[in-house]
């Protein structure tokens, strides 16, 4: 297979790349490869508590921190994971402290010990899927951004989306992984293309407010808005790519109401050629999907 070199540019706003069909194929191939994780051989020495890579829309973020508290949120069955974001983009032990609140004393007395023993091995298989990840979106983001954007009405802030990953045995898999606060090495969003659909996900989900079409949906039906953010992200990859499939990584997500996903699979094509508009699309949605 091809290998193509990750890019690492800046995020600009109103930045537009045009890619030929030449490149296109290539990047479908790219994202065709289903990659096994490769074993990391470890360095000498700790690793830095906070690792990040860095595409064009997106900060690939792997932190002790969060790692930490993903293992404890494992250990002690709990499911509010909204803290591992804040843990995620700290740097440091005082921010973690501070993202911690109350719970910073339990927080800070196994911190130590887990950078001393634990870290290293769940810092090799992050950076590991960091890598790889990075490279697939720094691919496929340019051309998939701006279809997005135009058949959602949507326009995507400047800021790079943080998308934290994190190593903890047990954490959050499945259809879950989708909404997950923090993506896990283990989880489907780490089999071949499936991270691109996982990261635009995220950035749908981060800029809906933005979006014309999702924005006409809520006024109407907002029970319905996550469907279409599942179906958008998930068929702007198959346009792509026609070996990916949504539905093999994600079985069960589109569970809830499949006759609103059959209904934006037969309607969908529309939306793609434009032929109605985004806000008119997401209003005809709401009054007729059921």
């Amino acid at each position: 297979m091809t290998r193509v070199r990750s890019r690492r540019v800046p995020s600009t706003p109103g930045r537009r790349v045009t890619l030929g069909w030449k490149n296109m194929a290539l990047i479908a191939a790219l994202l065709s490869c289903a990659r096994p994780h490769r074993e990391t051989r470890l360095v000498h020495g700790p690793p830095a508590p906070f690792l990040s890579v860095r595409t064009a829309r997106f900060v690939l973020i792997a932190s002790a921190y969060a790692d930490l508290e993903a293992r404890r949120l494992v250990a002690r069955g709990g499911k509010d994971d909204t803290a591992l974001v804040a843990l995620g983009l700290c740097s440091d032990e005082d921010c973690a402290r501070k993202a911690m609140g109350p719970a910073a004393a339990p927080f800070d007395a196994e911190l130590g010990p887990f950078l001393a023993s634990g870290w290293e091995r769940d810092a090799a298989r992050a950076r590991t899927a960091i890598d790889a990840s990075a490279e697939l979106l720094s691919e496929a983001e340019d051309v998939i951004a701006p279809k997005l954007g135009g058949q959602l009405g949507l326009s995507w802030p400047d800021e790079n989306v943080p998308i934290v990953v994190t190593a903890a045995p047990g954490a959050r898999q499945g259809e879950e992984a989708l909404d997950a606060a923090a993506l896990d090495v283990s989880g489907p969003c780490f089999e071949g293309a499936a991270i691109v659909e996982c990261a635009f996900h995220r950035a749908i989900e981060g800029a809906k407010t933005r979006s014309a079409l999702l924005a006409a949906v809520d006024e109407l039906r907002p029970d319905l808005t996550h469907d279409v953010v599942l179906f958008a992200a998930g068929d702007a990859v198959r346009q792509l790519t026609a070996a990916y499939d949504p539905a093999r990584h994600f079985p069960n997500a589109r569970a809830g109401h499949p006759e609103v996903f059959a209904w934006l699979a037969r309607e969908w094509p529309k939306r793609v050629r434009d032929e109605v508009g985004a806000r008119a699309f997401g209003l005809r949605m709401a009054r007729e999907a059921k």
